[in-house]
């Protein structure tokens, strides 16, 4: 979210949408995906973007993907309904072990990993 200036802004404008959707149900989105770059933590403090993530799952969101780039969170109800959410979530796969539906999984610069696997690598994932 470089544009604009929004840089760090990601936790302000997710717990933004937390409280609009928390009153309005029906837009709650399927898939969000935000910076976890540390920019939101470096603006309000550590710890700020897994806050939000933490506020995601108990609003009933599935930590698909984590990485420190990128987070990726699907909303349980809507993705067993969407077969378009469904599949983009089954596609996900540790690429060391090549299990699936594990999640969450470490998105790394040597690939994607379950937490199982990331935790037993012996080599830097850089």
């Amino acid at each position: 979210a470089e544009f604009c200036g929004l840089r760090g802004h990601d936790p302000q404008i997710l717990r933004s949408m937390v409280e609009h959707c928390t009153r309005t149900p029906e837009a709650w989105p399927g898939l969000i995906q935000f910076e976890t770059q540390g920019h939101g933590d470096r603006l309000e403090g550590p710890g700020t973007e897994w806050a939000v993530i933490r506020t995601l799952q108990r609003c009933g969101y599935l930590l698909v993907g984590y990485s420190y780039r990128d987070t990726h969170l699907v909303r349980h109800e809507i993705m067993w309904r969407d077969d378009r959410l469904w599949n983009w979530v089954a596609e996900w796969r540790c690429g060391f072990c090549g299990c699936d539906w594990t999640f969450p999984y470490i998105w790394a610069d040597a690939g994607i990993f379950c937490q199982s696997c990331i935790c037993n690598r012996s080599e830097p994932l850089a």
